[in-house]
């Protein structure tokens, strides 16, 4: 409580780093962006976008999900 952060909806994000340009992106357990899909039972697939490069990624959340069983 008494955080504050930012949230990303949809757009060109270019504050990122160390991503593979063309993988496809999902937020990571830890809540940042991975290239690898989470496999864990109870974790939430949603593909989250694109890396457009090493730096910037397209953030287009998918409106399909699924629960890991």
């Amino acid at each position: 409580s008494g955080s504050t952060g930012t949230i990303q909806l949809f757009g060109l994000n270019n504050n990122l780093s160390s991503l593979t340009p063309g993988a496809q992106l999902f937020l990571s357990t830890a809540g940042g962006v991975t290239a690898t899909a989470p496999t864990t039972s109870g974790y939430i697939l949603q593909a989250i976008g694109f890396a457009v490069s090493a730096t910037e990624a397209e953030f287009q959340p998918a409106a399909l999900y699924i629960t890991l069983a």
